[in-house]
């Protein structure tokens, strides 16, 4: 894609782009009029910057833990975030941050040389302090355990039941490229011009920003036994091209994703444990995102692309 080429009007878009064209190389009389050749090769230099400045962070944090005395066995827990972040160190994407509608000023268009032939011929995309990042949400938990009764326990060793529940939900999550771009908000998106590499220091991926993930298991162990089961639960988000203007992506939207893990694990002696186990049950597909994501056609970091796998180890240590 190539917002220069004839077919893409860079005479008719507002806000202008003729001049962001000529910075980098195409001639003035060929804006409108030369039309780019698809998969034309360029170089993309990548690398480090003497003058970065530091960048400036606000963290607030609160949480609480619950244990009622009525319900001894339960333990309930809320932790409240958000990380507001300016000047923000990553690598500046100059494509992007050159056509963005709201840079006015053309800036990081020279970071673009194009060729003789009008093609682009290199990038400059070195790291920087870009905009801001800002994101807030929250952590809950509910986790519960007890000693069972003797009927439920192996040999004449003792039994115990492990519930834990976690929710984490996303209420926001806006990144700047650029501090000459516009600020996109991400929350319940995925793709587009919230695919932010470094993303996944603050929400666990850098191409998708569900709103809602939760993560439920249930662990059985009596003497040298024990079993677990894990339910994992991906909310549904929708693909952020839709917030541009005339754009119809083949994947619109990507639905809710659950996963099954089962496993058990049998101690012969201190030295010696067996471990047993099928992740992802049901063989639950990951969803098509096309090319909207990094590669893989999905969201490796988020999402199972192995499908069913087993697993059967043996450990041993002194």
């Amino acid at each position: 894609f190539d917002p220069c080429t004839a077919s893409e009007d860079p005479l008719g878009q507002e806000p202008p782009i003729v001049e962001k064209c000529v910075i980098q190389g195409l001639p003035e009389d060929q804006v409108g009029v030369w039309e780019a050749v698809d998969g034309y090769p360029d170089e993309i230099i990548n690398g480090g910057n003497p003058d970065l400045e530091s960048e400036v962070g606000r963290t607030l944090t609160a949480g609480v833990v619950l244990t009622p005395s009525r319900l001894p066995d339960w333990q309930f827990a809320f932790d409240f975030y958000e990380i507001d972040l300016s000047g923000a160190i990553g690598e500046i994407d100059s494509f992007e941050v050159c056509f963005d509608e709201d840079n006015t000023e053309h800036a990081f268009c020279d970071r673009i040389t194009r060729d003789q032939t009008g093609h682009i011929a290199q990038e400059i995309s070195i790291t920087g302090n870009k905009g801001l990042i800002f994101t807030s949400g929250f952590d809950a938990q509910a986790h519960y355990t007890t000693e069972l009764p003797d009927r439920f326990a192996i040999g004449d060793g003792s039994a115990v039941l492990d519930i834990n529940i976690i929710w984490t939900h996303l209420f926001d999550f806006n990144d700047q490229e650029s501090p000459a771009t516009e600020i996109q908000f991400c929350a319940g998106y995925f793709g587009g011009k919230c695919t932010t590499s470094g993303a996944g220091s603050y929400t666990g991926s850098d191409t998708t920003f569900t709103k809602d993930r939760v993560r439920a298991s249930i662990l059985y162990a009596s003497g040298p036994f024990s079993t677990h089961l894990a339910w994992r639960w991906i909310r549904g988000s929708e693909n952020h091209v839709l917030l541009e203007d005339d754009y119809d992506p083949a994947v619109k939207s990507v639905p809710s994703k659950q996963y099954l893990d089962l496993g058990m694990s049998f101690e012969f002696s201190e030295h010696l444990v067996a471990r047993l186990g099928v992740n992802n049950v049901f063989d639950t597909d990951p969803p098509q995102m096309a090319d909207h994501v990094f590669d893989n056609n999905t969201d490796t970091g988020l999402y199972d692309i192995f499908g069913r796998s087993y697993y059967l180890s043996l450990s041993m240590h002194y």
